[in-house]
């Protein structure tokens, strides 16, 4: 019976396949023609019941909620990198400077977990098919000097000029 149930929860060849086809940028309905499904529709349940395992998955190694976003997402979101600065092959000097990029795939990771972005007729983020990222900030809830800082990047509550 525990052989069954191991057999089970394995993931098959083609459910497999489908995903490495899906990590390398194709569309569901191309995964599922090239790892042979029948129609679109069957690679899409697939993928929802791998979608639906992978937390158990994922908490059995010691990957809990908790975990990522402590240990690897939070880090990530006060990332740093140094650059050099050189002339002729000499270093010169040398800076911490905050990891922009790495931030920002942080804090759209974070966005996604929390369904900050809006959704398409799917139940999707908009964004999905690699449109623009779209974040909606209500600002109606601020005053209007308070609201000008935050879309200028000021810290204090400024008045425009």
């Amino acid at each position: 019976m525990k052989g069954e149930k191991k057999k089970k929860n394995r993931l098959t060849p083609q459910r497999a396949k489908l995903i490495k086809i899906m990590a390398k940028g194709k569309s569901v309905g191309e995964a599922a023609k090239l790892a042979g499904y029948s129609c679109t529709q069957a690679a899409s349940n697939a993928v929802r019941s791998i979608r639906s395992k992978m937390s158990e998955v994922l908490d059995r190694n010691g990957l809990t909620d908790e975990a990522l976003i402590s240990k690897y997402l939070k880090p990530l979101l006060t990332a740093e990198e140094t650059l050099f600065f050189q002339h002729q092959g000499i270093v010169l000097d040398k800076r911490r400077v905050a990891a922009l990029g790495i931030r920002s795939g942080a804090l759209d990771m974070a966005l996604k977990l929390k369904g900050s972005y809006p959704k398409n007729g799917n139940g999707d983020a908009a964004n999905g098919n690699g449109g623009p990222a779209q974040i909606i900030i209500n600002l109606g809830a601020l005053g209007p000097e308070r609201a000008f800082a935050i879309l200028t990047g000021q810290s204090g509550g400024g008045k425009p000029s």
